[in-house]
């Protein structure tokens, strides 16, 4: 690593956001070997810089531990390289915290393994906005031009991603005015949510150099085109074949597949809770955007909750959760869609999810019902209601995390209740 400057020492917190500490690039060996100072409460904090009432108050202390394995270094032509490295949060003496997110993400890992011989490999495909540029991305949804109306920040991106191991492979003006799509490739699911946070915090800085303003936020209006992180996910037996596949099972699925696919549709109020819970997330979560109104599967139906993609005679098989965006913790977010549907293991043989390949929409109540169909929950507070009565969806969490985190999505709506509508959307525009 280049010498000189500032290294970040950062870890992902409830809300999906790196917060940490810098330290002058010669002292990184030392932050490698013995952490940085931390306290717990600093994990709940809301998008907006505010501590929750959480479990440990002013109490405890806690060491940053940067991950080798994730040290970043993005060259700025004129400027100090940026450079940063993730976290664990552990005890002082280096044992692991318990109430750690990414220890959480570990802790599913590790009992897909023992339980069901399963390993992941994950991938999170992101949406975005740009705004501030005189000619960014107008009314051209897939054309070319917004790419070369912006063609600093496009080579500036995608030079950066390339260089720290990301593997960028393709850009896309999407739907809706100034936004676009960028994909990287798949890792193991650690790796992979650690690439969620670090493709964000790039992407932020690729489009302040070039005078833009990168956005996550999944809508900045109700009537917006909403900005998702739609969640990719691969089961792997212990021999390496692809558990999600079988070609002559319904929609291409395995029995281990149906039954995930079944126990994440099953529990999705509760899945939704920790993938979309912020106060804004619930307006992109409706009927008609594309994205997930209604708790299904299907192969070829983008309202769907889950999507098969994939061929299953290759044995390529992966689902995609589209009901995720950035307000959420990319490490809680991938738990709870793989601690759902490993519940959904224990399940029958002949298990098989909600499926349905047109509108669901056009569906009357009745007819959603007979089907098993449910709708999703449409307002923050009903995300609070399913976290709490989810309670059994989450045994793969910290009893004292799962708190902490009812806390701060519960601070965000009580802070938020009585400002106008349109403040507290660009408010979240400007947060992420």
């Amino acid at each position: 690593m280049t010498a000189g400057g500032v290294v970040g020492v950062l870890a992902g917190d409830l809300v999906g956001m790196l917060r940490g500490k810098s330290v002058p690039a010669s002292r990184l060996d030392s932050a490698l070997e013995g952490g940085v100072g931390w306290i717990p409460a600093n994990l709940c904090l809301d998008p907006f810089g505010s501590i929750a009432a959480n479990p440990w108050g002013p109490l405890g202390e806690l060491r940053l531990r940067p991950d080798p394995a994730t040290l970043v270094e993005v060259e700025r032509a004129g400027l100090s390289p940026m450079r940063f490295a993730l976290c664990d949060l552990t005890e002082p003496g280096g044992e692991p915290w318990r109430s750690c997110p990414r220890r959480a993400l570990r802790s599913v890992l590790d009992g897909l393994a023992s339980e069901h011989g399963l390993s992941v490999t994950a991938a999170f495909e992101h949406e975005f906005e740009l705004r501030g540029g005189p000619a960014v991305a107008g009314p051209d949804a897939f054309t070319f031009q917004p790419i070369c109306a912006t063609a600093g920040f496009a080579s500036r991106a995608v030079e950066a991603l390339e260089q720290i191991g990301l593997e960028p492979e393709a850009l896309i003006s999407e739907y809706g005015p100034d936004q676009f799509e960028l994909t990287c490739g798949p890792a193991g699911a650690v790796e992979a949510a650690d690439r969620a946070l670090i493709f964000r915090e790039v992407v932020r800085e690729c489009a302040r150099l070039e005078g833009l303003r990168a956005s996550f936020v999944p809508v900045r209006s109700p009537e917006a085109v909403g900005n998702g992180v739609h969640v990719h996910v691969s089961l792997r037996a212990a021999d390496g074949a692809d558990a999600l596949a079988d070609p002559d099972g319904p929609m291409g699925l395995s029995s281990i597949g149906r039954r995930f696919v079944a126990g994440l549709v099953g529990e999705a109020k509760a899945v939704c809770a920790m993938t979309a819970a912020s106060p804004v997330s619930s307006a992109r979560l409706t009927p008609g955007r594309w994205a997930a109104g209604y708790a299904f599967a299907a192969r070829a139906n983008r309202e769907a909750l889950v999507r098969v993609i994939g061929d299953p005679g290759e044995g390529t098989v992966r689902i995609e959760f589209r009901a995720a965006d950035a307000t959420a913790s990319p490490y809680l977010s991938l738990a709870a869609i793989l601690g759902a549907g490993a519940r959904g293991l224990a399940g029958p043989e002949d298990a098989m999810p909600p499926c349905h390949e047109g509108d669901v929409g056009k569906l009357d109540a009745e007819e959603r019902r007979r089907l098993g169909i449910q709708e999703l929950t449409t307002s923050a507070v009903g995300a609070l209601e399913a976290l709490g009565s989810g309670a059994a969806a989450f045994d793969w969490l910290d009893r004292d995390l799962l708190a902490a985190y009812a806390a701060v999505r519960r601070h965000e709506v009580e802070r938020l209740a009585s400002r106008p509508e349109p403040e507290v959307y660009e408010e979240y525009a400007a947060a992420y």
